[in-house]
Parts: C-alpha cells; structure tokens; sequence
C-alpha cells in the first residue's frame, strides 16, 4: 500500500487533492463509505435565503501542517510570512461565509485509511471523478482558526524598543563606571595630603625652566607630566595638574593587568575599579600617599602600557587597512612612552607576559611580548643617547641582610588588611567557579595568580639587591608596581565573582556598583583622619623658609639661590610662584643645588651678559657658597664677595648674600 502522506518534491507546495491522495482507501471500501453516506446524509437546518455555494477552498501543505504545530512556532512562521512593509492589505469580503456543519465521517473510514489491513487490497476501478469530488469535501476536516498575525511594524517596534533598552544599560553603566572613578580621584585629592618636598616639585620647575626627556640628572624617569602641563606658566596651577594627572594615572595603573585575564574592555574596566576600591579601603596612607601623590613615574608608566594593550587588542582585532596600521602605531608609542617614562616596567612585565604565554600562549601574548621587549630595548637605548653623562648604578648584591631590611619596609608600607584583603577576591573567585551560577574554569585565575606571583618574587629580588635602591635607604616606593599588580589581581577576583555568581547583566552591574559605592564612602571615612592638604603646596616643613627666602629674592633682585637639596629647590618654586603673582617676566630663578648642573648654560650665558650674579645662600657663608657653585656649575675662576649683611631669615636659618663675578 501506498504511504498515507506522498512526499512532494524539493519547493513543492503540497495541496489537499495531494493529502486526500494520500488518505484514499481501497476501491471497495471506498464505495461502501459512499453508500453509507447516500443513506444517512446529516441532517441540515433550512435556510431562510439559500446561500451562496462556497467555493472549494485549496488548502496548500503548509497551512495543514502548521495547524497541527504549537502556538510559538506558528507565530514564529507568521512572522517570517509577514508581507514587507508598505504592501497593501487584502480587502475584507463583502458576504461572510456561509455557516457548513460539520459533516460525520464514519470511524471504519479513517481507521482503514490510517491503518491498513495486512493483505494488499484487490484492484478495483476508479472511481468517478464526481464521487471523487464528493469525497474529498466529506473528509475535509473543518479548519482551526488561524492566530492573529502581528504586523511588522509592531515586531520592528519591539526590536528596536529591546535595543535601545540595552544599550541604554550599557550606556548608563558606563557612566556610572566613570562617575565612580572620578568620585575615587575626588576623594584621593581630597583627603590625601598633597604637599610636596623637593623631588615632587622639581617636574613643575622641570616643566617651566628646562624640559628634558629624562629627570634631571638621571637617566630612568620620563618628563612625560612635564610635557603635558609645559603649557600651564602659574607654578603652583602647573603642580596642582600634575598631582591631579598623577592620581588620575594611579587609578588607571590596574588596567595593565586585568587587560591581561579579561578580553571586553567592560569588564577590564571593571576590574580596575574594583582594584581602585581595594586600595583605599585596604591600602596603608603611606602606599595611597606614594602612589598618587609622590612624583614618581610608576602608576603612569602602568596607566600608558594599560592603555598601550587596549589599543593593541582593538588593532589586532581590525581587518587590514590604514585604521588597522593607525591603532597599532598608536598603541606602539604608547608601549615605549610606558618605558621611557620609567625603564624598570620591564622588571615586572617580562616576567608577568613570560609566564602566561609560555603557560597559556595565544596570538595576542605573543605579540604582546615581543613587541613589549623590542620597546624596552629601544627605551634602554636612549638613555645612552640623551642622559650619557648621568648613569644610573645597575650594580646587583645579593644580601640576606638587605632583603630582610626591604621586607620589613614593603610590610609596614602596604598595611594591616592588604593581604587579606587580596587574597579573600580570589577565595571568592574559586569558589564561584566551582559552585556559581555559571560555572567557569578556575585554571586562567590561578595561572595568573601563579605569574603575578612570580613577578613580585622576582622584583623583589632585583629591587633589595640594587645598590641604588641600598642608597635611598631602601625606600617602599619600588614595589610599588608589585602592590598595584596585586591590587589588580584582588578586582579581577571581585568581579569574577559577580561575573560567575549573577548570570543577568544589569542585576550584576547593579550590585557591583551598589558596592563599589559603599567601599568609596568607607575609604572616605577612613581616610579622613589623615592630615588634610592644606593651601600651600610646598611641604616638610619647608613651607615657610622658602617663601622667607622668595621674599628676599624678590626684594634684592637676586639671580640665584644656593644651598642643600632640600631646602633650594622649595625656596627656588617659591621664588618663582612670586614673579609669576608679581607679573615679573624677567629671567628664570636659577638653583645652586644637586640636580642644577642642568642650568650651567644659562648660568654662564648670564653671567657673561651681566658680569656679576647675586645669590642669595642658604645657612652658608660666602665663600663656602662659592664653593658649591663651582662644584656644582663646574666653572673655575670666580669671585664671591658680600653685597649685604647677612640675614637671620627664621629660627635656625639664615641668608647670606654673595656677588659673583668672572676672576681675571
């Protein structure tokens, strides 16, 4: 026996002459369904008006099947049949149909038609096509009411009105991402203490008097800050911008490492956040005080190769072209700024990339790392083409003794709660793994746990064998590019938390910054204790002699100031603060100090302009400060005489006042 439903071919629309050819039975049961129907016709209640015949409808495949499928789909299908938009609807029919009964279609019918005896039935004659007709309306079943199509535009309206829905959630949470970073740099500015000594100002007078590629009289700190602000002439605007760029770079520093374990910019973003959170909620005044405030190069040398990876990983996302070939030229230079600003980077990033790749190698570390060693070999280059005559000691011993010395200093720099409160993100973080909603492997979390620890270790070895390092008295401040790193581990931990915990996206940014939010306002509050900045600038109690020494500057018309490290450079920012408030436009205040053999030129070009310099000397006498500025400016045959008394300027301080001129 034929198959009850005949396959059409390939794009065959199927009608209900070709189902009914399918469902016919044999010839004699065929004529029997007939007889019985001829006999027993169904009962039909009389018409007031005959109606109209209806016209047999073709009922195509589609539409028989789609009657028998689920709600969902047919409305799935309906959607896709939908006509485009701006076709005409088809008019509605001016008479309605005519109400048919069902018609009773015996059960031995459809019994036989659908289950077959076992014997192939005998051939018999066809039967005639009026009976065939008669048939094929007896077995019509009556239809199932179609559901209502939606019109195109409310399903376009639907879409439309969805995206708009999420992207103005990633919009708002983008801004309140940026809203919480800045409200972070507010509350650093606010109650950290600002003031600087002689190191921290010497970038302003840098920026102002002299920019050179490197800090004066080394050859390892960039003037990258100096550049950005030369354009600001007020000395105290122009430190003020450097502090502010200095803490906004603090607070972009973790994004070097959490680009390293997240791919979305969203989520590295994120991450740094949290890192910032952690660190002025768990950071000793002392870390968040030699971060953001002291002007050192390491937070901004890990904010440009922060952004140097984020440029890269969008460059090497591009197809071929010049948008391509722009973004990794861009992200190039911002890879060897992040070197010249301060060359020991690679220290702790060779050994962080070395690891991850060789452990879990991809293209982009790859890349990364090669790139990353071509830069710092060009950024350990220029030194030896810039900064030749000020070499920094690159000797190494290895010291038990030194190495207790600097840990005990790293210890008492990050502060109680550091550790626990690194270390409590990344429990989180494998234990979310294992039993959160959406688990994850816990292997990238602890491979880069293992290669940020690694790359502590190693800078650690490097920085408490340095005899430069043994000669600043084995200063924290060096580690500080492990302390951030470790920071950056305990956000990445926090928000890969949220990340495996919440599966829904606006629920988890919500929570994340419910949290970030309450972890700022405890920073607030714990940092508040601190000593507050206050409106002057000049700091270590060297606030005072320096603007006793501007003043006398300004009131003798002195050329230069002399005197120790300490002491000169504060007065000399002075001294120049007050000819910028005076509108003085005359030469600038040259220092007599360690660093200020960089003015020696200007130096003998006004003395030979002038013939004579007046200096005033800081608790030296005359002579001695001749002694030190042919020490320092390396000039031979001058004279030093005393044009004035000298002058008790504070309580242990004095002004001595020395003439110098050419000897003959």
């Amino acid at each position: 026996m034929r198959s009850i439903l005949n396959r059409p071919n390939p794009g065959e629309e199927r009608t209900s002459d070709d189902v009914l050819a399918g469902l016919r039975p044999p010839a004699r049961r065929f004529k029997r369904a007939l007889h019985e129907m001829a006999e027993d016709p169904p009962a039909v209640a009389p018409a007031a008006e005959p109606a109209p015949e209806r016209p047999l409808r073709r009922r195509p495949a589609m539409e028989v099947a789609a009657a028998a499928e689920p709600a969902p789909r047919r409305w799935f299908d309906i959607l896709k049949r939908q006509p485009p938009e701006g076709t005409p609807a088809a008019a509605a029919p001016a008479v309605a149909p005519p109400v048919v009964p069902p018609l009773v279609v015996p059960l031995s019918v459809v019994t036989d038609a659908v289950m077959p005896e076992s014997t192939p039935p005998q051939s018999a004659p066809s039967p005639t096509p009026a009976a065939a007709q008669a048939a094929a309306t007896a077995i019509e079943m009556p239809m199932a009411p179609a559901a209502v199509p939606m019109p195109a535009e409310v399903t376009g309206s639907v879409r439309r009105w969805v995206n708009e829905l999420l992207a103005a959630m990633d919009a708002t949470a983008a801004i309140l991402m940026a809203g919480l970073f800045v409200i972070a740099v507010v509350i650093v500015m606010g109650a950290v203490p600002w003031q600087q000594n002689a190191d921290d100002l010497l970038p302003s007078i840098i920026s102002l008097q002299k920019l050179t590629l490197y800090y004066w009289e080394q050859n390892r700190f960039g003037n990258l800050l100096p550049l950005l602000t030369a354009w600001i002439q007020n000395p105290g605007e122009n430190a003020y911008v450097q502090i502010l760029l200095r803490v906004a770079a603090g607070m972009v520093a973790p994004v070097f490492f959490t680009a390293l374990f997240f791919r979305k910019a969203k989520d590295v973003w994120r991450a740094a956040l949290a890192a910032d959170c952690l660190m002025l909620v768990a950071a000793s005044p002392m870390l968040i005080h030699e971060t953001f405030i002291v002007a050192t190069p390491y937070a901004t040398s890990l904010c440009c190769a922060g952004l140097a990876v984020l440029v890269l990983r969008r460059a090497w996302s591009q197809p071929a072209g010049w948008q391509r070939q722009g973004l990794i030229a861009l992200g190039t230079t911002a890879l060897l700024a992040a070197h010249i600003v301060n060359y020991g980077l690679l220290m702790i990033a060779l050994p962080l990339l070395a690891v991850l790749t060789m452990r879990a190698p991809t293209p982009e570390r790859v890349r990364l790392l090669l790139l990353t060693c071509a830069t710092a070999l060009v950024a350990l280059l220029l030194p030896a083409m810039f900064a030749s005559q000020y070499p920094t000691s690159m000797a190494i011993r290895l010291s038990l003794e030194a190495m207790e010395i600097f840990l005990a200093e790293v210890l008492s720099c990050a502060g109680l709660w550091f550790i626990p409160a690194i270390a409590l993100p990344i429990g989180l973080s494998w234990l979310a793994s294992r039993q959160g909603a959406i688990p994850r492997s816990p292997r990238p979390m602890a491979l880069l746990a293992a290669a940020s620890g690694i790359a502590a270790f190693v800078l650690f070895l490097l920085a408490a064998s340095s005899e430069h390092v043994m000669l600043n008295s084995y200063s924290p401040r060096y580690f500080v590019p492990a302390f951030l790193m470790l920071l950056a581990l305990g956000g990445i931990g926090i928000w890969q938390s949220l990340r495996q915990i919440i599966p829904t996206r606006a629920v988890r940014d919500a929570l994340f910054v419910l949290i970030a939010t309450l972890m700022l306002i405890g920073s607030r509050g714990r940092l508040a204790g601190d000593e507050g900045p206050t409106t002057d600038i000049i700091g270590w109690n060297k606030a005072q002699l320096a603007h006793a020494v501007a003043t006398r500057y300004g009131a003798l018309s002195l050329d230069g100031i002399a005197g120790t490290y300490w002491d000169t450079w504060p007065s000399v920012f002075a001294a120049m603060q007050l000819n910028y408030d005076l509108g003085r436009k005359g030469a600038d205040v040259i220092g007599i100090a360690k660093r200020g053999a960089v003015r020696r030129d200007a130096f003998i070009g006004r003395l030979a302009t002038q013939g004579k310099l007046r200096v005033g000397c800081i608790d030296m006498t005359p002579k001695n400060c001749l002694e030190l500025i042919n020490n320092i400016m390396e000039v031979q045959g001058l004279r030093a005489t005393a044009f004035a008394t000298t002058d008790p300027i504070l309580e242990g301080h004095t002004l001595s006042y020395a003439e110098i001129t050419a000897g003959r």
